[in-house]
C-alpha cells in the first residue's frame, strides 16, 4: 500500500513532508532515515516506515496516521487472510 501510494508523485511528495512528524510511543513512524527504527521497511531513497507492530496496529497505522493524512484512497484496495493451517 505505501509503495503504491508513494509511486504516485504528489503522494511522494506529501510523505516526504510527513516524514519525522508521526510517531509512535517510542519510535518514529515514518522517517528519513532507518537507524533509530527496530524494523524499518525501506518504501523508498530517504524514505522508511516502522513495521515493528502486530498485524492490526500496523494496517491501522498504514491507513489512518499515513495514508488518510496525505489524502491517498485506498478504498479499492483488499486484503485477503490465508490460513496456514
Amino acid at each position: 500500500m505505501l509503495s503504491r501510494c508513494n509511486a504516485d508523485s504528489e503522494m511522494h511528495v506529501a510523505l516526504m513532508n510527513l516524514r519525522g512528524k508521526i510517531s509512535g510511543r517510542e519510535r518514529v513512524i515514518l522517517a528519513k532515515e532507518a537507524d533509530k527504527m527496530r524494523s524499518p521497511m525501506k518504501i523508498d531513497d530517504n524514505l522508511y516506515f516502522e513495521t515493528h507492530y502486530d498485524t492490526e496496529t500496523l494496517l491501522r497505522t498504514i491507513l489512518t496516521r499515513v495514508l488518510d493524512v496525505v489524502g491517498y484512497d485506498y478504498s479499492h484496495i483488499l486484503v485477503a487472510v490465508r490460513s496456514t493451517v
